[in-house]
Formats: C-alpha cells, sequence, structure tokens
C-alpha cells in the first residue's frame, strides 16, 4: 500500500468533505476511484485536465 499526501487550501478542503458527506463516501474512496478512474478511462482524464487548465 502506498500512501499519497494531498495538500490543498483549508476552504477547498471544507468543501470536498462536505461533497463526501453527502455522498457517504471517504477522502480514501473518492482518491482510490479518481485514480481507478485515470488508469481505466485514460483519454477522458487527459481531457478533463486539458479542459480544467484552460479555466
Amino acid at each position: 500500500m502506498e500512501t499519497i499526501c494531498i495538500t490543498m487550501p483549508q476552504e477547498e478542503k471544507d468543501k470536498l468533505l462536505q461533497i463526501l458527506e453527502e455522498n457517504n463516501m471517504t477522502i480514501d474512496q473518492a482518491a482510490d476511484g479518481f485514480l481507478r478512474w485515470l488508469i481505466r478511462d485514460t483519454s477522458a482524464a487527459l481531457e478533463w485536465v486539458e479542459i480544467d487548465s484552460d479555466s
């Protein structure tokens, strides 16, 4: 098992925790799902990153 450390502003962390709580998810579940999505659908992930970087 690997450990991943994520840093973000407190305001963003609070919003993330609110969204996760509303969806009955933990940070670990969200991170695991995100990483699995990156591996499973790399082209969609790359498109998402490209769209997000335009913001």
